[in-house]
């Protein structure tokens, strides 16, 4: 360090080749601390390579997970399509019984089935029921 101050005070304004003296420098610096030194450049491609594999790894965790929600959103359709499928199959045996009656809206917004209560009129009354899209009577 003493060698670089006296070199710039004595050769004022001419170029100075400071190679020898960085490496002298460097090499005292490192066997001081006990570290080797690594040039800021390296530092930051090593750094930039570790963001992008982590960069990486995250998207690879978010395709598994969209995996997953894709095949979660699938067995749901299923189990949705089977548990309308058993509903249908119920609300037909139980208007083939008498137990509901299916009605409609005069807009065609709207079909909907009524159940009848045990020991009540088997005949619901049209003035008793609205359609819940467009609030008008529901028809028998």
């Amino acid at each position: 360090m003493q060698t670089i101050i006296k070199t710039r005070e004595t050769v004022k304004g001419l170029p100075i080749d400071y190679g020898d003296m960085r490496e002298e420098f460097d090499l005292l610096l490192q066997t001081a601390s006990g570290k080797k030194l690594v040039p800021r450049e390296v530092f930051e491609n090593e750094t930039a390579e570790l963001k992008e594999m982590n960069r990486a790894l995250q998207f690879d965790r978010f395709g598994k997970l969209e995996k997953e929600k894709k095949e979660f959103l699938k067995w749901k359709l299923e189990f949705e399509a089977a548990a309308e499928e058993k509903l249908l199959a119920m609300a037909a045996s139980l208007v083939g019984k008498g137990e509901v009656h299916l009605m409609w809206c005069p807009n065609k917004a709207c079909r909907t089935g009524v159940a009848i209560r045990p020991g009540a009129d088997k005949s619901p009354s049209i003035h008793l029921y609205t359609c819940p899209r467009c609030k008008s009577f529901l028809y028998h």
